[in-house]
């Protein structure tokens, strides 16, 4: 009867036969009041089957509709409002009913990506920013004086685009070998003609050097930056341009959303040898004829978009090697107006000797006169006392801070 709980007062009720022989309704009548007063819950599926099942419910329904000692309470909430607990009436299954095995459910939906809270978006408000991946949580490395981080060597401008880097740079790995130097040596080459060269990267003298910088940058970054190991640089000529363009670009452009320049350099030490850092007069010749030696002019596009020291992610200390007799590149722009970290100008040896471009990537013995200043001087100072240039660039890539 549902809505109605039944409360039996009295341990002997009366009762109606009704057809039924005393024992089954004494039997049936026990087993209603132990299911009202115990509070068992009448699972007559479990406990009685088949025919019996609805003669209990027969007797049960007319012993407590004809009993006049049986009070009926409405009930709002289910429970016995009486002192003893009563849970309410289940329905019962059909006699031998087959087990019904249900249906299965549908599989839930995959949920829309889009209302989904993103939690990088309370991170970062600019959505068009792409999240480098993997993010490198590590700070940068240290600078620290070492002969063991890799060095990478950078060639200069050749108008035939052909340069031999095993030759190119043979006398200053060796001046570094000598000098305790164990880290590996690498040479970074931009000419389809290029010769010898641990990296080529297939380019002209039509070029831009910012693009040169670029793949610089990757190459570097890829071998050792991603795996948080810094190294250094020895450039001769328009390659100490293809090291700042290197650095300048990552620290304009790099981990941009574009993909085009790595998010971070670790150069320790760059060392330039007769570089065109504030342009060239030899290079306004050729510029109507190479993209490259347009870059190199005075007061170009390209030299203007250069900071004067760029500073790779760990800092970047730079010594900047000149010569007085350099046909193609005066000593103020080799030392980028003076304002190189580090700079030294070379007049001649103490035998006379002096050196032209070239000679400034391969010169390794002497002793030298010469004009220069260090990153802790106050003023530049001259010395018939000096080591030749390639002895200056190992105590460059050497100290921490250079003296």
């Amino acid at each position: 009867m549902p809505g109605i709980v039944t409360v039996i007062p009295s341990d002997r009720p009366s009762y109606s036969s009704s057809g039924y022989g005393f024992g089954v309704a004494a039997m049936l009548l026990t087993f209603c009041v132990m299911s009202t007063q115990k509070g068992f819950k009448m699972r007559t599926n479990r406990l009685i089957r088949g025919s019996t099942v609805i003669a209990a419910l027969a007797v049960c329904t007319g012993l407590l509709a004809t009993a006049p000692a049986v009070a009926q309470v409405p009930s709002t909430s289910g429970a016995m409002s009486a002192a003893e607990p009563a849970p309410e009436p289940e329905p019962t299954e059909e006699p031998d009913a087959e087990p019904v095995t249900p249906p299965p459910l549908d599989p839930l939906p995959d949920p829309d990506p889009e209302e989904l809270d993103d939690p990088l978006q309370e991170l970062d408000p600019t959505p068009e920013q792409d999240v480098e991946a993997p993010v490198d949580t590590l700070a940068a490395p240290a600078r620290a004086n070492s002969k063991t981080r890799p060095t990478v060597f950078i060639h200069g401008w050749n108008r035939s685009a052909n340069t031999n880097c095993s030759t190119t740079w043979a006398a200053a790995k060796n001046v570094l070998r000598d000098k305790g130097f164990t880290g590996r040596f690498v040479t970074f080459g931009y000419y389809g003609g290029n010769t010898l060269c641990d990296y080529k990267f297939a380019g002209t003298t039509d070029t831009r050097i910012q693009e040169v910088g670029r793949k610089l940058a990757w190459y570097v970054n890829s071998l050792w930056n991603q795996y948080h190991k810094p190294v250094d640089i020895v450039a001769h000529s328009m390659g100490g341009l293809v090291a700042r363009a290197a650095i300048e670009g990552v620290n304009r452009y790099g981990g941009g959303s574009d993909g085009k320049w790595p998010a971070r350099l670790y150069i320790e030490d760059v060392v330039t040898l007769g570089t065109p850092h504030a342009g060239s007069n030899w290079a306004t010749a050729c510029a109507p004829t190479h993209e490259q030696c347009s870059d190199m002019r005075p007061g170009s596009g390209f030299l203007e978009w250069l900071s004067y020291n760029p500073r790779s992610q760990m800092g970047t200390e730079y010594t900047a090697i000149a010569s007085d007799h350099d046909e193609r590149v005066g000593r103020k722009s080799a030392t980028n107006n003076w304002r190189a970290d580090n700079w030294v100008t070379f007049s001649q040896s103490t035998t006379g000797s002096i050196m032209n471009h070239s000679a400034l990537r391969t010169t390794k013995t002497g002793t030298w006169c010469g004009v220069y200043r260090w990153e802790n001087m106050d003023a530049s100072k001259t010395s018939c006392n000096g080591v030749p240039p390639l002895q200056r660039a190992a105590l460059a890539l050497y100290y921490q801070d250079n003296r």
